[in-house]
């Protein structure tokens, strides 16, 4: 895993991933005959392999992310019990990525403060292999009150980038809104976009968001709201996919401006 906590422009090595939870030996398939279908199914399997391991970099880079706040203190956003407000900082942040097999991949991933902003690429090309990325941030509150109350736990903001796929590979991309108890370690989710292209595809969205969660707030706890953005994608031999969220292809058609971001976290009572 790599943590980043200011935005770079370069590839970068990421974490290999040295063993993946497989019910068959996938370096042995003969997929070249198969069809773009079949070597997706297979494909498919690998990203979700890949992306279960992923998720454990992202919980355990959120013990990195507090110890770090342990050191460097950085005073969190006061919330009235009962009192709707509204903030458009970020102080939570961490990126990494992740690499597995022998397929060329380019990996990257960035979470800024300064603009709220998260950012992954994640590519896999032909060969046996797959990647992912993921970045997110977000802004820290306490809640000052006595007793709980529910809440709406909202987001707005907006995500801009592709998914695909080719000649029988794999891509996805999530991003999620994540509202987590620090006190306790509760995570409360909410998905804002899920989309994944096999086989042949591309996938280009360019969108805004308003996405909520409910939850119950207890004086004393502090919380975080950030938002999560994880890419990902695996070939078998032929294939190529990934997802693209980021500045880092350098292609002529990149779109400007790729990546996901929020304006606005509101707390309505």
């Amino acid at each position: 895993m790599v943590s980043t906590a200011e935005q770079n422009t370069d590839e970068t090595e990421g974490r290999c991933l040295s063993e993946l939870k497989l019910d068959f030996d996938i370096m042995s398939v003969n997929a070249e005959n198969m069809s773009i279908w079949e070597r997706a199914k297979i494909a498919e399997t690998l990203r979700l392999a890949i992306e279960k391991e992923t998720r454990k970099d992202i919980e355990n880079s959120h013990r990195m992310t507090e110890e770090s706040y342990e050191i460097a203190p950085c005073a969190s956003q006061p919330v009235y019990l009962g009192a709707n407000t509204s903030f458009n900082a970020a102080d939570y942040r961490n990126s990494g990525t992740s690499k597995w097999g022998i397929s060329k991949k380019v990996v990257n991933s960035s979470a800024a403060t300064y603009n709220n902003t998260v950012q992954t690429f994640a590519f896999t090309y032909p060969g046996v292999g797959g990647c992912s990325a993921w970045a997110y941030v977000g802004q820290k509150f306490h809640i000052i009150g006595q007793g709980s109350q529910t809440a709406n736990i909202r987001m707005v903001g907006s995500y801009n980038g592709t998914t695909e796929a080719l000649g029988g590979g794999t891509g996805n991309t999530k991003i999620t809104l994540v509202v987590k108890d620090l006190t306790t370690g509760t995570a409360y989710t909410e998905e804002i976009y899920d989309e994944t292209v096999s086989a042949l595809g591309v996938k280009q969205v360019k969108r805004t968001f308003n996405s909520g969660k409910s939850v119950m707030l207890q004086a004393g706890h502090e919380y975080v709201a950030y938002i999560l953005l994880e890419g990902s994608g695996a070939a078998v031999t032929l294939g190529e996919g990934g997802s693209d969220f980021g500045p880092w292809d350098y292609g002529p058609y990149d779109p400007p401006n790729e990546g996901a971001r929020y304006s606005r976290i509101y707390i309505d009572f």
